[in-house]
């Protein structure tokens, strides 16, 4: 699934890539409530690849599939926790 419009998330929302591929590749910043997070199920991935931050500082990731930053742009999330918790960077082609 890819969302390609800056979302809206209300403050305590949730963002969550439960299965095969999430891709967020909007061009604008969303808008973010406090406390909005971000899940990332095992086999699962979120994909930042827009050519704005697709996340935030505010925006903790329990992360225990795939985190990749496929844009080439500066991306931004708070703190990334649970079993895979490091970032994927796509090498440039």
């Amino acid at each position: 699934m890819e969302i390609d419009a800056a979302p809206s998330l209300a403050s305590g929302s949730a963002l969550v890539a439960g299965g095969g591929t999430l891709r967020l590749n909007y061009s604008s910043a969303p808008s973010l409530g406090t406390g909005v997070s971000a899940t990332v199920a095992g086999g699962a991935m979120l994909e930042l690849a827009g050519s704005a931050p697709q996340l935030g500082q505010s925006v903790n990731v329990a992360n225990s599939g795939t985190l990749l930053d496929s844009s080439g742009a500066n991306q931004y999330v708070g703190a990334v926790t649970g079993p895979a918790t490091r970032w994927s960077m796509a090498a440039a082609i």
